[in-house]
């Protein structure tokens, strides 16, 4: 794709909704506008509608850092801005624009902050924040530029979202333009602040783009409304080429404590880049390695003018985080630090210094290969694990650990003989949720372990969720009932998960009257899986080999999401796992339900029940006090890990017929990368080509030694779909070897990224949403029921420019019946945590209106019953149209937002105590539970159905 067709699709991209809650986005924020001679005040907030029709936002209110209130009949048109000022007239006056309301109440703090938008009944519709430090644009900080909401896709909450607009001063009333400057690839890439003599301060500036850029007049300075040093005129900077100046050439040093650096164009109207720095240690300078990319990190040693050294690395590091307990309960958190040197470590003094806030007690010392905990709640984690001691836990740090995700930052006094200030950073993780950064740490009982301590823990792939699956002990279930309220012929037993989760089965019974003429036949799985039926969700579900209760085999319950039971004829759902029962129990009498279960991982609960709710049993399994490894060596741990692959990407997205494709991946490792292999299949062929992806500069790869490894996947015909993977080996005697995607969850084909040739751009005002599966996974799609909720793997493209991998879509909601056919259904898209669509990991993709005779043909009345409900302060579905392409087969569908707990929360809010109590976070499970029953009343506290 060209450079103005890439410029056309980033415009039309910041056009986009955020959420699928709205179609406003909070477009740009001005929240420290550069110094003015005239004084001028010139915060804002922009919004904008990116529906095609109206809005009425009379009423609806600006909230967090500011407060404004719109005056009534306020109309958005479609696609229209809308900005709103703390200085109205000075605005309209400084940018030329007209219809500015204001002035709003409060300030933009210039630190970091918060800007939500509420409707009319004081709902939050958006919530932006915004950060004077990255990954949120420097430049934004007093450099003159704006944040402007880029990539809205990704969400108003997400720093990837945001960037610095296209010229200082921001744009308001406009859409950013996203102009080229000339300047593209210029970076400052190295820098040194503190020094003591004769060592001199110094700034490297680096070219990372494909051409030679004057530099020329072009201004150095730390402090963005002075310019300190311009740059020569004639001073060229060839590609891949370093220049550096020190203190004395540029007339002013750094402040060790920490500050600003501005780049600025030499006509002034752009900040070409911008980096905060915190305290540095004296004489280690900061840079970004390799070269020219967007890590900066202190560097092994100054390397002014010359290509950047290694980063430097600690001893101590960040090791294992319990960031989203299993029991729910935030006292529950814990980071461990790690010596993995040959000497002890003096952390006295230390502090985390992001994340949560807790100062490490002088003369704490780590000894070498050893480790220290920071808890919580340090009384509660060495009561639940026997190989603690006071000795390695510290604590009560302040705050805690997000559940979406957050940086964890670990800081050193720089002088010992001052240490409550100048901390200097030493290690640092910002981790996301889901499995991207580890399976089942995100509220499934494991801990976010690095997997080997010499790995880079910035990175998800060195990171595994911990292994928990040997500490829990057998649980009895059992449960005494009488048949009744029956909803279904009561002739089969379901097992099912009512949330994700994995546990051992075995000994499952039904009796009666105390005997056992009505027992499960195999209710022991020592003859295998016999006539149980293994359903949706629950289909991964095998046999285990290896250990039963007191016997040698037992069913290893494998729930990928919330397991159902049949409730009538119409609506059979197979997410469960059924046998039928020798004797159908009759209504009236007493039975017992009973088994054994052992907890493996996720949802500690299992229900048992016969067909029609006629009775059931709910397993409150026992789970383990003491889950990760705190003080220990990972569960996880392996000598050597295969390098870190990230940063996948095809391009173009959209590939026309016979169009060549070329794929990237950042790949690193601390014992350097042998080999980068493009493994790829034009479906359904088998046969697999091998390419060799090369960094060093040659062929397709467009810079050497950046660390983004490159090949070419051969243009293909309409309509033809590729899967890829990339595999990767090591330099070290393990030859150690990884593969993106990674390994695919039991019992599935391996994962592949996927590429379909011939996809049409689709023009116009509504989304566009790309489904493309291989022909194994549509196989497996079509055989399953058409009621099972089991995904299968696919790649989404949404509107025709983001691409990501490893989505999984299943059919959703009634249409399954009249719909069967994979490509005419309706949809749920679920998207990997680490690459939330709009702020949500999910799209329903639904048919619009009704599609029979009771259809008056506009395609309204769902939309416009929905509008209404909303008028009247209802928490209503929200929907928007959608152009639906499942590979190739085209529908014109819609985004359906239904009402569910987030949404109800924002809605009413969290101080109604209706509400809360029917939205309170679900009652954390009791690990001491022996019965292994939980009352009925109780059940829906605990996500029971």
């Amino acid at each position: 794709m060209c450079a103005a067709a890439l410029l056309a699709d980033a415009v039309s991209r910041q056009q986009g909704p955020s959420t699928r809650n709205s179609g406003l986005i909070i477009s740009e924020i001005m929240y420290h506008p550069a110094a003015r001679e005239d004084n001028a005040q010139l915060e804002f907030v922009e919004v904008v509608n990116t529906e095609p029709v109206a809005i009425d936002v009379g009423g609806y209110r600006l909230s967090g850092q500011i407060d404004y209130s719109f005056p009534p009949g306020t109309v958005l048109a479609p696609h229209a801005p809308l900005v709103v000022a703390l200085d109205p007239a000075g605005m309209e006056a400084v940018y030329g624009i007209d219809n500015v309301l204001g002035p709003f109440t409060g300030r933009l703090a210039n630190a970091s902050g918060i800007v939500r938008l509420r409707n009319a009944f004081g709902a939050v519709l958006l919530e932006a924040e915004y950060s004077d430090r990255s990954p949120y644009p420097v430049s934004a900080d007093g450099g003159g530029h704006s944040l402007t909401l880029a990539r809205p896709d990704y969400g108003e909450r997400d720093p990837a979202a945001w960037a610095a607009s296209s010229i200082r001063g921001g744009t308001p009333g406009l859409v950013d333009p996203y102009l080229t400057h000339g300047y593209e690839g210029i970076v400052i890439n190295e820098f040194l602040s503190h020094t003591d003599l004769p060592d001199l301060d110094y700034i490297e500036l680096y070219n990372a783009g494909s051409t030679a850029t004057d530099l020329g007049a072009c201004i150095v300075t730390d402090t963005a409304d002075t310019n300190l040093f311009v740059i020569p005129l004639g001073t060229t900077l060839s590609p891949g080429q370093a220049l550096s100046w020190t203190q004395d050439e540029l007339g002013f040093s750094l402040s060790m404590h920490g500050g600003t650096l501005f780049l600025i164009s030499s006509n002034q109207q752009v900040v070409i880049d911008a980096l905060a720095f915190e305290a540095q240690a004296n004489g280690r300078s900061m840079g970004r390695f390799p070269d020219g990319t967007a890590n900066v990190d202190a560097l092994s040693e100054p390397t002014p003018g010359t290509l950047n050294s290694g980063p430097w690395s600690h001893d101590i590091v960040i090791n294992e985080i319990m960031y989203h307990p299993l029991s729910g309960l935030d006292v529950d958190e814990y980071i461990e630090l790690h010596n993995r040197g040959d000497e002890a470590v003096d952390v006295g003094y230390w502090q985390f210094t992001d994340g949560v806030a807790y100062m490490i007690p002088s003369g704490t010392v780590i000894e070498a290969g050893e480790y220290l905990v920071v808890a919580k709640d340090a009384d509660r984690l060495i009561a639940a694990y026997p190989e603690l001691t006071a000795q390695i836990v510290r604590g009560n740090y302040q705050g805690t650990l997000s559940d979406r995700g957050e940086r964890i930052a670990l800081s050193m006094p720089d002088d010992v003989d001052e240490p409550f200030v100048d901390f200097v950073l030493v290690d640092d993780v910002t981790y996301t949720d889901g499995d991207c950064w580890g399976r089942w740490s995100d509220g499934g009982g494991s801990s976010l372990e690095l997997v080997n301590s010499e790995s880079d823990n910035r990175l998800a792939m060195n990171w595994e969720g911990s292994d928990e699956t040997q500490k829990a002990v057998w649980t009895e279930i059992e449960h005494t009932g009488v048949i009744d309220n029956c909803v279904g012929t009561r002739d089969e037993l379901h097992v099912f998960y009512p949330q994700t989760g994995e546990c051992l089965l075995d000994d499952v019974g039904v009796i009666a009257n105390g005997s056992s003429i009505n027992r499960v036949a195999n209710g022991g799985f020592e003859s295998g899986i016999g006539d149980w039926e293994l359903w949706g969700t629950h289909e991964r579900s095998r046999v285990d080999t290896s250990e039963g209760y007191e016997s040698d085999q037992s069913l290893h319950v494998r729930a990928t999401s919330q397991g159902r039971v049949v409730v009538s004829t119409y609506r059979v759902t197979y997410d469960r796992i059924s046998i039928d029962l020798s004797q159908r129990p009759a209504v009236g009498n007493t039975f017992t339900i009973r088994a054994k279960a052992r907890w493996l991982h996720g949802w500690p609960y299992v229900v048992l029940s016969i067909e029609g709710h006629c009775l059931e049993a709910v397993g409150a399994l026992q789970v383990p006090s003491d889950l990760g490894s705190p003080g220990l060596r990972n569960s996880t741990f392996r000598v050597d890990v295969g390098p870190a692959i990230s940063d996948v990407r095809h391009f173009p997205a959209l590939p026309a017929s016979m169009e060549a494709v070329s794929i990237t991946a950042r790949v690193e490792d601390p014992d350097g990368v042998r080999e980068v292999v493009l493994k790829y299949r034009i479906d359904p062929s088998s046969t697999t080509s091998s390419v060799e992806m090369r960094d060093d500069g040659t062929g397709e790869d467009a810079i050497a030694n950046d660390g983004l490894y490159s090949a070419w996947i051969p243009g293909q015909p309409n309509n033809a779909l590729v899967a890829f993977s990339i595999e990767a080996e090591d330099d070290s005697d393990q030859d150690a070897e990884s593969r993106f995607p990674g390994p695919s969850p039991e019992e599935t084909p391996d994962l592949e990224c996927l590429i379909r040739f011939g996809e049409t751009y689709s023009p116009g005002a509504f989304g566009t949403y790309k489904i493309w599966v291989t022909s194994e996974n549509v196989a497996d799609w079509i055989a399953r029921p058409t009621r099972s909720n089991e995904p299968v793997d696919c790649t989404f493209v949404y509107n025709d420019q983001r691409v990501i991998y490893n989505a999984n879509v299943r059919y959703r909601g009634n249409w399954r019946i009249s719909y069967p056919d994979y490509q005419h259904a309706a949809y749920v898209v679920n998207m990997p945590k680490c690459e939330r669509l709009l702020g949500d990991t999910e799209v329903a993709l639904d048919l619009i209106s009704r599609h029979d005779s009771k259809n008056n043909g506009t395609l309204q009345q769902e939309r416009h019953a929905y509008w209404m409900a909303r008028q009247i302060g209802l928490a209503a579905a929200f929907t928007r149209y959608t152009h639906v392409h499942v590979n190739g087969a085209s529908l014109f569908m819609h985004d359906l937002f239904s009402p569910s707990r987030s949404m109800c929360r924002s809605w009413y809010g969290d101080d109604d105590p209706h509400v809360y109590e029917q939205l309170a976070p679900l009652k954390p499970f009791n690990s001491d539970t022996t019965t292994g029953d939980v009352p009925k009343q109780a059940r829906y506290r605990y996500g029971m159905r």
